[in-house]
């Protein structure tokens, strides 16, 4: 399961909202982005200052599966 969910496939939010939430993203986090055209927009353009917010963080990333 997921602890964090960035809603990026929802139509009524934009990229800014998704990096602001992301600010709450804590250690031990899994987080939910989705890979499909209806969220593309929001991943293309949050996902890059989502990440920005974690390294600062001095947070690391691991897949899982």
């Amino acid at each position: 399961m997921w602890s964090w969910i960035s809603h990026d496939y929802d139509k009524n939010i934009n990229p800014n909202t998704i990096t602001r939430n992301a600010k709450r993203i804590k250690g031990g986090d899994i987080l939910l982005f989705h890979n499909n055209e209806k969220a593309k927009k929001n991943v293309m353009k949050s996902l890059p200052e989502v990440i920005r917010i974690i390294r600062e963080k001095h947070l690391t990333f691991n897949a899982i599966s």
